[in-house]
């Protein structure tokens, strides 16, 4: 799709990994408590400490994605001040902002996994939302849409994985509550 593509795309990958990092921060910073947790068997407190952290990740990617979206061309222009570029740059940045909102539930759900020795679906969210589904709608999307299917790829992709991850996490967020339940009923006989 030409030079400008390639440096709008350059640019808006260099912005959203800042609010990527963020994400996958706030969740390593919890992967501590719930392996702890858990390991202790205080399932009650994981499941608040999952809870805490996907809301508060969610709220604080929503904030940092809003504030890109709505400066999306003033960011795209501290890089380069071509037209095609910050068209083409600004854009895409609104779409990474928007898909990047629903980047929480993989991350922690990642984490959350790995943190209970849960190797298995940890590495298949991992790889789900890395490759699994990002090199099949890189390879889709523009075909049909041309260069918007490509500006949507990865924020599609983070989508269709939160959407696969939410189920995954609500399974074992009801089986903690069940272990818990279970837990304080054999501490009263």
């Amino acid at each position: 799709y030409g030079d400008a593509a390639i440096a709008a795309f350059s640019i808006v990958t260099r912005v959203s990994n800042m609010v990527f990092s963020i994400a996958i921060g706030l969740a390593q910073g919890f992967q501590p408590v719930c392996a702890f947790n858990y390991g202790a068997k205080k399932y009650g407190r994981v499941r608040q400490a999952v809870l805490f952290t996907l809301s508060g990740a969610v709220a604080v990617v929503a904030v940092l994605g809003g504030i890109c979206a709505l400066n999306a061309e003033g960011i795209v222009g501290l890089f380069r001040s071509e037209e095609q570029i910050l068209d083409i740059g600004s854009k895409t940045l609104r779409f990474a902002c928007a898909g990047i909102v629903t980047l929480p539930f993989t991350a922690c759900g990642s984490m959350v996994f790995q943190s209970t020795g849960q190797k298995g679906r940890a590495i298949f969210i991992a790889a789900m939302q890395s490759g699994l589904i990002y090199i099949p709608m890189l390879l889709i999307l523009p075909k049909l849409l041309g260069l918007t299917g490509l500006e949507l790829a990865q924020p599609v992709s983070y989508a269709i994985g939160a959407v696969i991850a939410i189920p995954m996490i609500a399974a074992f967020l009801n089986k903690l509550k069940a272990m818990d339940a279970a837990q304080k009923e054999e501490s009263l006989k």
